[in-house]
C-alpha cells in the first residue's frame, strides 16, 4: 500500500488530485475508494507546514492506508455481524452519557475542590496508617567519596570524615576539594543503598548487617579508596520516614476530598430531584430519604 498516492497529483499543486472516476460529491476531490465509501482530499486533516514534497507524499500515503484499512475492516464487520450485533445505539448512548458525566465532574471539581492539605493532616494520616508505608528496600542518607590512594593525610581525613563533627567540616571540605575525584552527598534525600553500593568495587552481600554494624564503609582497589559515611538508614521492612511519603499522602488526601465531594454532589442532586418531584418510583416503593449537608450547586 505504500504507493497509494502515486498518480494522483497534478503539476500545479502537490495535493491537487486528478481522478476520472465518479463520486457522490462532485465538488470534492476523491483520493481513495473502498466499496461505496470515498475518501476526499478536502476531508483530510491539514498537513504540517514546511514539509518537502517527498515527506508530504509519505504522510498522505499513510493517511490513505489507515483510512483504507479501517473501511475494509468496517465492511467486513458489517457483512459478518448480525443485525442484533450491529445495533450499538445503546452502547453509543451509554458512552455519550459517561463522557458528559465525567466532563461535568471534572468541571465541578475544578471549581469546588480545595487542594490545600495541611502538615497536620499529613502527619495525622501518616501516624494513623504508618503500617501502609513499609519500605521494600534499604534506603540511606549518606556521603560517598572516591579518593586516589596516593592522597596525603588520608588516615587523618578518614577519622575526621567518620566523626562528622561540625568543627571538622572546614578541614573535611578542603580535603574533598583537593583530592576527591567523586563526591556525592545524599544527605538531602533518601537513596537506595543498593544503588549507592553499586558504585563500590566489591559487592556487599548482607546489606542489613552492614548498615547495623558500621557507619563508615571503606573499600579499595589499586587506584582509589571508596568511602561511604552512613548518616541515617531505613532497613527493608521498616516504616518509611514521613518526609519520604509526604507527597504520596498529599495525593491520597486530595483524592479522598475528590471522592467525598463527588459523593456529596450525587446525594444532593438525588435529594433535590426527589423533593422537587422529578423522580418517581412506580413500583410503589418510596424513594429513600438521604440526609445531606448544605446543597452544592
Amino acid at each position: 500500500m505504500r504507493s497509494f498516492a502515486i498518480g494522483i497529483f497534478g503539476a500545479t499543486l502537490w495535493f491537487q488530485v486528478s481522478c476520472s472516476g465518479n463520486s457522490p460529491h462532485e465538488n470534492k476531490t476523491p483520493v481513495a475508494r473502498v466499496y461505496e465509501q470515498y475518501l476526499y482530499f478536502e476531508d483530510l486533516s491539514e498537513f504540517p507546514e514546511g514539509l518537502s514534497k517527498e515527506d508530504s507524499l509519505i504522510l498522505l500515503n499513510n493517511k490513505i492506508e489507515l483510512w483504507t484499512k479501517k473501511q475494509l475492516m468496517l465492511n467486513k464487520a458489517e457483512q459478518n455481524l448480525s443485525d442484533e450485533d450491529k445495533d450499538i445505539s445503546q452502547i453509543v448512548e451509554d458512552y455519550k452519557a459517561s463522557l458528559l458525566i465525567d466532563k461535568y465532574k471534572r468541571e465541578f471539581l475544578r471549581e469546588k475542590l480545595d487542594t490545600t492539605i495541611t502538615d497536620y493532616e499529613i502527619s495525622t494520616y501518616y501516624n494513623q496508617y504508618s503500617e501502609s508505608f513499609v519500605s521494600g528496600r534499604a534506603i540511606v542518607k549518606a556521603h560517598l567519596l572516591k579518593i586516589p590512594v596516593e592522597s596525603d593525610n588520608y588516615p587523618k581525613f578518614k577519622q575526621l570524615f567518620s566523626s562528622n563533627k561540625s568543627e571538622d567540616s572546614t578541614a573535611i571540605g578542603q580535603f574533598i576539594r583537593r583530592y576527591a575525584v567523586l563526591s556525592n552527598d545524599y544527605n538531602s534525600k533518601w537513596i537506595s543503598f543498593s544503588e549507592l553500593a553499586s558504585m563500590l568495587p566489591t559487592t556487599i552481600s548482607n546489606i542489613d548487617a552492614e548498615l547495623k554494624t558500621t557507619s563508615l564503609i571503606q573499600q579499595q582497589d589499586k587506584d582509589f579508596y571508596y568511602l561511604i559515611r552512613i548518616d541515617d538508614y531505613i532497613l527493608r521492612g521498616d516504616i518509611k520516614p514521613l518526609e519520604l511519603v509526604q507527597e504520596d499522602i498529599t495525593m491520597l488526601l486530595i483524592n479522598k476530598k475528590k471522592t467525598e465531594l463527588i459523593n456529596t454532589l450525587e446525594i444532593n442532586i438525588y435529594q433535590n430531584a426527589v423533593e422537587s418531584g422529578n423522580i418517581e418510583i412506580f413500583s410503589g416503593v418510596e424513594p429513600p430519604k438521604i440526609e445531606t449537608e448544605k446543597p452544592l450547586n
